[in-house]
């Protein structure tokens, strides 16, 4: 055993002795309720031959319209601080067939609800011990001022579940998740001999790589046998990419420079950030959205995805469209007039359009319009630009451990409905926002087996993983960036942003504020 890996097992058997306060005050039988009755059942059931003696069974009956709805909850919570290292242990099985899904969160009590952790697992219908690591967001005193809670959702299917052995211990500031010991931490697959590895290695070479045939002549045109042949890619048919910011490329400070030269070495796509949003679009971003469109392409780049045509939620419309909700027929208009204008601006530019943005979550212009009326914005930007590729793109597809199975099959359904309905579409963006909750390769594949079914192009469009923990961001980023490049459907990958000092997610970025690469930027 290496001195390293001694020193770690030491740490873990000490963190294991120690008392640890829970979060929960008193017995959990006694303050978990169910809430969402009579859409599901809650009892406390005697178990034989576990770690534990009781568990509840959970039977949830009917489907409903939000994650939430359908939740066990407990109230009775002790103070914890901002920063604080909690570890979440539970065991859990399904009674039914298949598959059983829970939601495991801890949240404000009150608005805006600040949520420490929503961490989705599985089991099937053996026992299965999930452990959970998260930090506190807030500082919450319990029960009184700033209250909190912990739940498990259960609204995924109709389904028969069963919880047992919930322990929430809280280890105090300064533990990293990697030293607390944790089975199979940080996700199945990680192991540097995992089975999943070979088969990628082999995918990769199936369809990522090609044979080079060089013949070398005289200048007579006689074939030379031995000659030194140096062969340089110059382009990579798949796309490497990240998101840019206008304004960072037209800043011609140092911090400007390292901006468009960083740009430049690590990167053959991009895809604009915020300069072609809608309410962006109209108000500030014209000025930047087209000095990016220029300098782009002229500088190597041009290869460059727009973001978005509509995103037709009510928080993402501009302030005149959101007011236009009561008035069908002068918001079809208005969202047409947008679309003409902006598809033809980038005429030439844009490559790639995401012509819709996270429809499963955004749909308050589709329950004015119709659902079918998103057909008809694609149809729209197939008139004007005839050769762009237009991509519906959504979150939560491969995020959350691979298990949010409602958001899942809304986008499914979303894009058959747009097929059937003559969508012109060329390709499905699934985004990838990871926290530490991350999704093992083998699920990702399945989900990406699932996807390319429709027989369009797939593109990992806005991946990041907001963690603190480097070593974890790295391991990931490597296989994440692994598995979706063997698998024969994906055409592009890109990160959304690169650099923290311009960057939605400042933990995310693969290079830090002086410049400094992170591990996750070596991995890449």
């Amino acid at each position: 055993m290496s001195p390293r890996i001694a020193l770690l097992s030491f740490l873990a058997a000490v963190l294991a002795a120690q008392e640890r306060p829970s979060l929960i005050d008193g017995d959990p039988f006694d303050c978990f309720r169910m809430s969402g009755a009579p859409a599901a059942t809650q009892l406390i059931v005697d178990i034989e031959g576990m770690p534990f003696a009781r568990a509840w069974r959970i039977r949830t009956e009917r489907e409903a319209a939000n994650p939430w709805d359908i939740r066990t909850r407990c109230f009775a919570t002790r103070p914890a601080s901002r920063g604080d290292v909690v570890v979440a242990t539970f065991w859990m099985r399904t009674v039914s067939a298949g598959s059983g899904y829970t939601t495991f969160v801890v949240e404000k009590g009150r608005e805006p609800y600040t949520k420490s952790v929503e961490w989705t697992v599985s089991a099937g219908s053996s026992w299965k011990r999930i452990q959970i690591p998260f930090t506190i967001a807030e500082t919450y005193t319990g029960t009184g001022a700033e209250p909190y809670n912990l739940s498990f959702w259960v609204t995924h299917q109709l389904q028969e579940i069963e919880i047992g052995g919930l322990t929430v211990e809280n280890y105090g500031h300064g533990v990293a998740f990697g030293d607390l010991g944790l089975a199979g931490w940080p996700y199945e697959g990680h192991e540097p001999d995992a089975p999943w590895r070979a088969e990628a290695a082999r995918r990769i070479d199936e369809y990522r790589k090609s044979d080079l045939t060089v013949a070398v002549r005289d200048s007579d045109g006689r074939a030379l046998a031995g000659v030194p042949v140096r062969v340089r890619m110059k382009r990579h048919a798949f796309g490497f990419g990240t998101a840019v910011a206008g304004q960072a490329l037209m800043d011609m400070s140092e911090n400007g420079r390292r901006y468009r030269e960083t740009l430049q070495q690590n990167f053959n796509k991009t895809v604009l950030e915020n300069d072609l949003k809608w309410p962006f679009w109209e108000t500030w971003a014209r000025g930047s959205a087209a000095f990016a469109l220029d300098w782009l392409p002229a500088n190597g780049l041009p290869d460059v995805r727009g973001h978005n045509i509509i995103w037709p939620g009510r928080a993402n419309l501009p302030a005149d469209v959101v007011r236009l909700l009561s008035d069908p027929e002068r918001l079809r208009t208005r969202i047409y007039d947008h679309i003409r204008e902006v598809v033809e601006y980038a005429r030439g530019k844009v490559t790639e359009w995401d012509v819709i943005n996270e429809p499963y979550s955004n749909k308050d212009v589709q329950a004015v319009l119709g659902e079918e009326e998103m057909a008809v914005w694609f149809r729209k930007a197939r008139e004007i630009d005839p050769d762009a590729k237009l991509y519906v793109n959504d979150y939560n597809i491969v995020e959350a451990g691979g298990f949010d199975l409602r958001h899942q099959n809304g986008y499914y359904r979303i894009i058959r409905l747009l097929l059937d309905n003559g969508a012109a579409l060329d390709g499905i963006g699934i985004q990838g926002h990871f926290n530490t909750n991350v999704t093992p390769p083998e699920r990702v594949w399945e989900i990406y087996d699932r996807f390319a079914e429709f027989g369009k192009d797939l593109q990992i469009t806005e991946f990041d993983i907001n963690t603190a923990d480097e070593a974890l961001q790295a391991r990931y980023t490597r296989d994440f960036l692994t598995a979706s490049f063997a698998h024969p459907a994906i055409t592009g990958f890109m990160i959304w942003g690169f650099w923290e000092g311009r960057h939605w997610k400042p933990a995310a970025a693969m290079f830090r504020r002086d410049w400094s690469i992170k591990p996750n930027g070596e991995a890449w």
